[in-house]
């Protein structure tokens, strides 16, 4: 591996956690901390879109949202780190295992659980973000193809 390609990797790794440390510092986040944060995110949205969500649809898509950024961030790093076909599987499986993690820390917050629905709200996120991630994959590789392509012909 190149030295910049390492650069990229450490640095692809580096999101990666720091995505997990905003994750576990939201979740160590009191349960009227977290509801306070929602309500603020709810007007927002209210003001911006015009639309009065609530908060049950804010906190699950904030969850969905989290996890889809995690996944994508795993996909990558995973990827640049080690280019197997399994990429895909173990990022996504990292993700799960975090968001598995991540509910079990809240056992531990006051006026937050640990929610089975949760886990799976999470893990929709980041099965979202591990097919985002296919999906940049193959549209860059099919660009990639096309210079190549591109390339070879223009040099003939």
């Amino acid at each position: 591996m190149s030295a910049g390609k390492k650069v990229y990797a450490v640095f692809s790794w580096a999101a990666a956690a720091a995505c997990m440390g905003v994750i576990f510092y939201m979740s160590a986040q009191p349960g009227d901390d977290s509801a306070a944060m929602s309500g603020a995110i709810m007007e927002f949205v209210t003001r911006v879109f015009n639309i009065e969500p609530s908060s049950l649809v804010i906190r699950k898509t904030a969850h969905a949202l989290e996890f889809a950024g995690l996944a994508l961030l795993l996909n990558n790093a995973v990827y640049a780190t080690f280019k197997s076909r399994f990429n895909a599987a173990a990022a996504f499986a990292a993700a799960v295992l975090y968001a598995v993690s991540d509910e079990i820390h809240q056992l531990f917050v006051a006026g937050r659980a640990c929610r089975i629905t949760d886990m799976l709200i999470d893990s929709a996120g980041a099965a979202a973000g591990t097919a985002a991630a296919l999906v940049i994959y193959a549209v860059i590789k099919k660009i990639s193809e096309r210079r190549n392509k591109l390339g070879s012909t223009q040099s003939l």
